[in-house]
């Protein structure tokens, strides 16, 4: 989901298309007025969210693997990437596959991984142990 704020409207991107588009305006519209709500009690800015239209890109890359999917996550971080607010870039599979290798890479090598950071020691071969 993605309130808009630039575009004074709301989107929602599903990666499997499994809701209706009568399902995606109801959560459209509960996720804005919660939203408004809080933007109240925490005395942010205006809520005017809730008369947003429902809108968004007809086409855009999604899954192709139902049932099977555990990419929802991955999709949802390269719309972010590729929305610009009207338009959204193409990606494909590669895309998503790159943010996982990113991930991946940034929670492993991550100051809060210690246990991995602890047991992770550098294993040089017998041979080049002979070379130096």
């Amino acid at each position: 989901m993605c309130l808009n704020v630039l575009h004074s409207n709301l989107n929602l991107f599903d990666s499997l298309n499994l809701t209706s588009h009568g399902d995606s305006e109801r959560m459209l519209k509960n996720h804005s007025a919660n939203f408004s709500t809080a933007c109240i009690d925490a005395n942010l800015f205006p809520p005017w969210f809730s008369q947003f239209p429902f809108k968004g890109p007809s086409k855009y890359p999604q899954e192709h693997i139902i049932g099977l999917s555990v990419d929802c996550g991955f999709y949802s971080i390269a719309y972010m990437d590729a929305w610009d607010g009207l338009h959204m870039k193409d990606f494909d599979q590669k895309t998503v596959i790159e943010y996982k290798k990113i991930v991946a890479y940034k929670i492993y090598h991550s100051k809060l991984n210690r246990i991995c950071r602890d047991n992770d020691t550098v294993r040089v071969s017998p041979k080049r142990q002979k070379k130096n």
